[in-house]
C-alpha cells in the first residue's frame, strides 16, 4: 500500500499496485507551484486509488503557460 497526501494533511490518499507512468516536470509552472525547479508525479489505474483523508480535494484547471493544461488539487480550506 502507498500513501500520500496535501501539506495540511487533511487530504490523504492511499494506492496499491504499481504506477503506470511518472514524470519530471521542469516547466515555470510545475517550478512556481512547488518551490523548486521541479515536479514529480505518477499515473496509478483509477481502481487501485481512492482518497481516505478528512477531507476531500478540490480540483481546479486551467491553462498553464506553456500551453499544456494544468489540474490542481488542493485541500478544500486552503484553497
Amino acid at each position: 500500500m502507498n500513501t500520500g497526501g496535501c501539506q495540511c494533511g487533511k487530504v490523504r490518499y492511499q494506492f496499491t499496485g504499481e504506477p503506470i507512468n511518472q514524470m519530471f516536470c521542469y516547466c515555470s509552472e510545475c517550478q512556481h507551484r512547488t518551490g523548486g525547479d521541479k515536479w514529480f508525479g505518477i499515473w496509478v489505474q483509477t481502481a487501485n486509488f481512492e482518497f481516505v483523508g478528512e477531507l476531500k480535494p478540490s480540483f481546479h484547471t486551467r491553462k498553464a503557460v506553456q500551453a499544456r493544461m494544468c489540474i490542481i488539487t488542493f485541500a478544500q480550506n486552503v484553497g
